[in-house]
C-alpha cells in the first residue's frame, strides 16, 4: 500500500542486462531487471554524451519513477598508512 513501503532496495544479481549505444543521439542505454523484497523492477538508464542521465524505474506495485542526474567517474580515495 502507498506510504507503507520502504525505499527501493535490491541486493541481488540483475537479469536481462543489456547495454546499447545510439550513435545518432550519442546515448548509452542500459536496461535490466532486479528483484526486490516485494517487487520486481525494470530499470532503464539513458546516459547522454555530456554525462547527464535519466533513469526510469517501473515496478509491478508502484508508480513509474523518474530520476535525472549526472554520471561521473568514481574517484578512489587514497588511505593513509
Amino acid at each position: 500500500a502507498y506510504g507503507t513501503d520502504s525505499g527501493i532496495e535490491f541486493n541481488t544479481t540483475v537479469s536481462d542486462y543489456k547495454v546499447s549505444y545510439n550513435e545518432k543521439k550519442k546515448q548509452v542505454i542500459v536496461n535490466f531487471k532486479a528483484k526486490g523484497k516485494n517487487d520486481t523492477y525494470k530499470v532503464r538508464m539513458v546516459i547522454f554524451s555530456k554525462g547527464n542521465s535519466s533513469i526510469t524505474i517501473t515496478s509491478d506495485h508502484r508508480s513509474v519513477m523518474n530520476y535525472d542526474g549526472v554520471v561521473k567517474e568514481l574517484v578512489k580515495k587514497e588511505t593513509a598508512d
